[in-house]
């Protein structure tokens, strides 16, 4: 029985086969969350003092770590006001509502408090 060297080559093709997500596929991603991101921006200027503030890409997708089994898009949302839950369970909650509130053409079905997140359930393109 022989041994086939593995060498650096493959390594690079199993990754960029099998292992990596590919650059359109990451960039048609960066993209659903931009404007994800840019609709709560319009949102903010007609509601200044709304206690949503900022949305920006984060985890794997934004490092540009993400494989290619990327089944979510991380998206971190600053708060402001002191109105909101320093209770986990509750500041989820509150997120959702507001969520839900800044993004109206989504159904409260999509809007989803998790344990540690908010998931949106996507019914077609943002």
């Amino acid at each position: 029985m022989s041994r086939t060297h593995v060498d650096h080559r493959d390594l690079v093709r199993f990754a960029e086969e099998r292992v990596n997500l590919p650059k359109e596929k990451a960039d048609e991603f960066r993209a659903q969350a931009r404007r994800l991101r840019e609709k709560l921006e319009t949102y903010l200027t007609d509601h200044p003092d709304f206690a949503l503030k900022k949305m920006q890409l984060s985890g794997s997708l934004a490092k540009g770590t993400a494989l290619r089994s990327l089944n979510d898009i991380d998206m971190a949302v600053y708060v402001s006001g002191s109105d909101a839950p320093h209770d986990v369970k509750a500041l989820l909650d509150y997120l959702a509502e507001r969520l839900r509130k800044a993004f109206p053409n989504f159904s409260p079905e999509q809007v989803q408090p998790q344990t540690y997140s908010i998931t949106r359930t996507s019914a077609g393109p943002v």
